[in-house]
C-alpha cells in the first residue's frame, strides 16, 4: 500500500472463518461525504451513530429548524402550557465534527443537492430522514423555523384552550385520547 497511497489495508473477522482476513481497498470508499436530510429521530440516531462507527465520514446535516421536537409530548405541551415545552422542543442536539445547515433541500440529484438559499452541496450517499406528514391538530412545524417561533404559536393555542368554555375531541383515537387526557378544564 505503500506504492499505492490511495488504497489502505483493512483488516476484518470474517464469521464463517475464524481467522482474520485483509483486504485492499480504495480508501475513497472509507472516506465519504454524506449529507442527512431532515434531523429528527431518525436522522439524529443516524447522524450519532454514523459517527461512531466511521469517524472519517464528513457529515453534514441539513434540517429547517434550529430545534427538535418530541411530538408525543405536545399535546401535554399545547395542555399544560409553557412548563411542558422544554420537554416537547429543544435546541438541536448537535454532534461534534458535523456541520449544519438550517435550510431546507430543494432540489436533489445524483451526488449534488442545492438548497433554498442557494447552498450547493456535493455527496457521496445521502440520507433521507425526512418524517412522515401526519395530520396535526397543533400547530404545522414546517411554517416554524426557530424555536422560539414554534413555542409562541404553542403558546397561543395553550392559551386559546385556557379561556374555552368548553372543548370537543373528535376522534378516540391515540391522539384524541392524549388531547382529553391533557386538556384539564
Amino acid at each position: 500500500t505503500k506504492a499505492f497511497p490511495q488504497y489502505q489495508e483493512v483488516s476484518f473477522r470474517n464469521e464463517s472463518h475464524p481467522q482474520l482476513s485483509t483486504v485492499i481497498m480504495s480508501t475513497a470508499l472509507l472516506k465519504k461525504k454524506v449529507v442527512v436530510i431532515g434531523y429528527g429521530f431518525a436522522g439524529s440516531k443516524f447522524t450519532a451513530q454514523a459517527l461512531k462507527k466511521h469517524p472519517d465520514w464528513e457529515i453534514t446535516v441539513i434540517t429547517p429548524f434550529d430545534y427538535q421536537e418530541v411530538p408525543l409530548r405536545m399535546t401535554e405541551s399545547i395542555a399544560a402550557g409553557s412548563a411542558v415545552h422544554d420537554k416537547a422542543i429543544y435546541p438541536l442536539l448537535r454532534e461534534p465534527g458535523v456541520t449544519y445547515i438550517i435550510d431546507v433541500v430543494e432540489t436533489l440529484t445524483d451526488g449534488s443537492l442545492r438548497t433554498v438559499s442557494g447552498v450547493e452541496l456535493t455527496f457521496d450517499a445521502a440520507v433521507l430522514a425526512v418524517g412522515q406528514k401526519i395530520p396535526f391538530f397543533y400547530p404545522d412545524p414546517r411554517s416554524e423555523s426557530t424555536a422560539e417561533a414554534r413555542k409562541a404559536s404553542i403558546r397561543a393555542l395553550n392559551e386559546t384552550i385556557q379561556v374555552a368554555k368548553s372543548i370537543v375531541v373528535a376522534g378516540g383515537g391515540a391522539v384524541g385520547t392524549e388531547v382529553a387526557a391533557d386538556i384539564k378544564l
